[in-house]
């Protein structure tokens, strides 16, 4: 008596997930996969309003990763930090983020870059990386 033969089993082998993502490199599905380490990048958050960021110094650790979240409360602000390559409009309750590294010691300014009343000027901030 023979036995009668079962399918095969279609279990999501490493290779066919390969094979279904389409040639997707087998590290890049597996760093996909990984859970979110610990030590993910904190958020840091400021606020654009007429006529300052806050907070207005930033401090951070040369090589430490973070998300700047800037939210204007009130007008269409610029938030340029020429030295990292970062530039954004953000219109009133809008909010913009952007990751950055400092690459080395220094002080990093943060401008608006849009005209938004007689005291634009002074608006700045920083950040300090050390």
């Amino acid at each position: 008596m023979t036995r009668p033969q079962r399918p095969p089993v279609l279990a999501p082998t490493r290779r066919r997930l390969l094979w279904w993502a389409g040639g997707v490199s087998l590290e890049a599905l597996v760093l996909t996969m990984r859970p979110l380490r610990a030590d993910t990048a904190r958020v840091i958050e400021i606020v654009a309003r007429r006529f300052e960021f806050e907070p207005e110094v930033i401090p951070l650790r040369v090589g430490e990763e973070v998300i700047l979240q800037v939210t204007s409360i009130d007008y269409l602000h610029g938030f340029s930090i020429p030295s990292l390559a970062i530039r954004a409009d953000i219109a009133a309750g809008q909010t913009f983020r952007a990751t950055i590294r400092p690459p080395r010691a220094g002080t990093y300014v943060i401008v608006c870059d849009n005209f938004c009343g007689d005291e634009h000027d002074d608006m700045s901030g920083k950040i300090v990386a050390s």
